[in-house]
Formats: C-alpha cells, structure tokens, sequence
C-alpha cells in the first residue's frame, strides 16, 4: 500500500480531518479518513517516588471521553526546541509537583493507528524530591494519586469501578518495565 495524497476536509484550531487516497496491493484505490493533530506526538511518563517506593498517577476530567481519567503524566511536544526528556520533565514539575531525577525513554508507538497520527514516546521518571507548588492551567484539575507499588492493581480496580476511566498506558508501562 502507498499513500498517494491528503486532503483536507475541514481544519479546526487543533485538528484536522483529512482523505487519504492510498493505492492498495492489487493497484486498486481506496480513500481512508483520518484525524491529524496540530502537534500528533505526546510524551507520557509513569512517575516512581524512590523514597516512598510509590507510583504517581494523576487523574482529571477528558471531555472527549466525558469522564475522569486515570493516567500518567503527559504532554504534547508542541516546542520543538526542547528535548522530549525535557518536555516531559516541565510537564511532571507542573502536574506532580515532583523534580524529575531520572528520566529514561521505555517506548514509542501509535496511539489509534487506524484513525489518527498521533505518536506516544513513553518515559520512566523517578522523583525523590519534595513536593513544589502545583501549577496548572486554568482549564486544568488534576488530582494527584500517589499509590504504594504495592496497591496498584488495587487501586486501578477502585477507580474502574468507582466509573473512572483507567487509560491503559498505565498497565502497558508497567508490563514493559517488568519485563
């Protein structure tokens, strides 16, 4: 299969949709739809408090899904002058409160091939530092979970059923770092 040009359909401030006219394996062409964002590429990191020996999630209100969502950190990569690592790094300062001591990269994939551009690059941070001063934006509220390793299947069970979403990131990140 090839690609062989984009149209776009319609064009918002953050997304645009798009035909994809692509020529399949027996030269026969197709038109794909896709939803292409301004900045596709994310950066999430699950967050260990070394001293604590804990897991730090956040949850918050995503009005796409109408729901509270329990996920990792996370940013889009929308300064292309700073490294992911330091994206990622602002991002956990801003939300946890924490200094990131220790970042490093674990994975990168494709959030929803089939209907979207959009990349994750995965990290694992450690934090050791005490807690700072929350900074969020005025459209965000976002709790802070610190959870004992220990507890955390417990606690992903809680939140489903207390009609929380729980992304899947975070059982993906913990399935490649035990490995």
């Amino acid at each position: 299969m090839k690609v062989i040009w984009e149209n776009i359909i319609h064009k918002w401030r953050f997304l645009d949709f798009k035909e994809t006219k692509l020529i399949l394996t027996d030269w026969k062409e197709k038109i794909w739809e896709k939803v292409s964002r301004k900045w596709p590429w994310a950066v999430w990191a699950l967050v260990e408090h070394v001293d604590n020996q804990t897991f730090i999630l956040v949850e918050q209100f995503r009005p796409p899904v109408n729901s509270r969502v329990l996920e990792l950190v996370a940013w889009v990569i929308d300064k292309p002058w700073k490294t992911k690592e330091e994206i990622i790094a602002e991002e956990i300062l801003e939300e946890t409160w924490y200094i990131a001591r220790s970042i490093e990269f674990v994975m990168s994939w494709p959030k929803s091939p089939g209907m979207t551009d959009e990349m994750s690059y995965d990290y694992y941070a450690r934090v050791s530092w005490p807690r700072w001063e929350q900074n969020l934006w005025e459209s965000e509220d976002i709790e802070v979970i610190e959870v004992e390793k220990k507890d955390i299947n417990r606690l992903l069970e809680a939140k489903q059923k207390s009609w929380v979403l729980v992304s899947p990131w975070i059982s993906a990140m913990l399935y490649k770092l035990l490995l």
